[in-house]
């Protein structure tokens, strides 16, 4: 960004002539910085966030850097130049820090910030440099650290979508007096983040406050996708594979009680401790997350699977008691095989019933995430809202 306002203060040079270095004091010109130019005064603002550095979802702030390029007409500037002794074109204006601004600037303040003592773009001591031509056109910018408020909601996790808006308001203006226009904004690199990054510009023509005060405003809106690919291959995946894992248990016999049982509960453990890590891993939530749901859904799946064996068992060994257990050490006992034959048939249609079950919950749950998904306004639309 500083090349681009160097190679701005090149072209004015090449066009107008040399570049004046020195500062503007406004002798001789009744000028004041406090009043702003005319009524109203157009100040067109680009922004280039050159990197979103983090997101903190416990205490929901995001952190950005953002560069402000801002040009307007102070017709109190025309001739200045033309009548110095020094013929040269455009005027630097420089405010070294903790000093008020030699022209007027705009009294940008950031909306939302975490850190309420340093609000203002070209106020509380920032050094300010601004390049002004003979006909009143000055073009200032600055280069802004700032942490942001953004409000985030987890019920879709990780299906989820964040809007953070990034809001410039004028501090004493209204519109009428003052009015921001956007330029386009851009959008530079991030750091490694869990989300995909998009910028759009706000509509902030419609702002207003409570008391019917319409500030001048401009701004963006960036917006964040969570990227799914760590939890389709270390929740998604895993879970399912231990879900179709026990179906295995519907092959093996209902006397091989060791094998079974070891089986369809070690499956169950390992989905506990997974829920356990995912909520341990997952942003505050009052509620269930669609993770938690989903896993929460295949420990109900392999429970059910652990109830229907422990129902084989009742039938096998508990109603039978000792009759069957000594007719189970010959395995030509006639009522311990009809009792296998019946196990058989009830795991015939066990399976049937716990995979068509496991079936229609991977249907209404893709569903409803599809649903959710496509109600997501685009970045664009969204940045049509305002948060005042």
């Amino acid at each position: 960004m500083l090349i681009l306002a160097l190679a701005f203060a090149l072209v004015f040079k090449d066009v107008h002539g040399k570049l004046c270095e020195k500062e503007f004091d406004g002798t001789g010109f009744n000028y004041s910085s406090l009043d702003f130019p005319s009524r109203p005064t157009t100040v067109n603002i680009a922004f280039n966030v050159t990197q979103v550095h983090s997101v903190d979802e416990t205490n929901h702030f995001i952190h950005v850097k953002v560069d402000l390029f801002m040009n307007w007409t102070d017709s109190r500037l025309t001739g200045y130049l033309s009548k110095t002794t020094t013929r040269c074109q455009p005027l630097l204006v420089h405010t070294p820090p903790r000093q008020p601004p030699n022209i007027w600037t705009p009294d940008l303040i950031v909306h939302d910030i975490v850190d309420t003592d340093d609000r203002g773009v070209f106020t509380n001591g920032k050094a300010m440099t601004a390049i002004a031509d003979d006909n009143g056109m000055v073009m200032a910018w600055a280069s802004l650290d700032v942490i942001i408020g953004c409000p985030m909601r987890y019920s879709f996790y990780p299906w989820d979508n964040h809007h953070c808006q990034v809001t410039f308001r004028s501090e004493k203006y209204s519109a009428n007096e003052v009015a921001y226009e956007p330029n386009k904004t851009e959008h530079g690199r991030n750091a490694d983040l869990p989300f995909s990054i998009e910028v759009a510009d706000n509509d902030v023509h419609r702002v207003r406050f409570e008391s019917g005060f319409r500030p001048s405003a401009v701004g963006f809106t960036i917006c964040m996708g969570r990227i799914l690919t760590p939890f389709v291959v270390g929740n998604y995946m895993p879970s399912f594979v231990l879900v179709f894992a026990a179906w295995v248990s519907f092959c093996i016999p209902a006397d091989m009680v060791p094998g079974r049982m070891s089986l369809i509960v070690t499956i169950l453990l390992m989905l506990i401790n997974m829920l356990g890590q995912v909520r341990s891993n997952s942003p505050f939530n009052s509620g269930l997350s669609t993770l938690d749901v989903w896993m929460v859904g295949c420990i109900i799946l392999v429970t059910g699977v652990l109830f229907e064996y422990a129902v084989l068992l009742a039938i096998l060994y508990v109603r039978n008691s000792e009759t069957v257990i000594a007719q189970s050490v010959n395995s030509g006992g006639k009522k311990f095989a009809v009792l296998k034959r019946r196990c058989r048939r009830i795991d015939k249609y066990a399976a049937r019933t716990f995979i068509g079950c496991t079936v229609a919950f991977d249907i209404i749950y893709a569903v409803l995430v599809l649903a959710h998904l496509a109600m997501q306004k685009s970045c664009a639309v969204r940045a049509m809202t305002s948060p005042f």
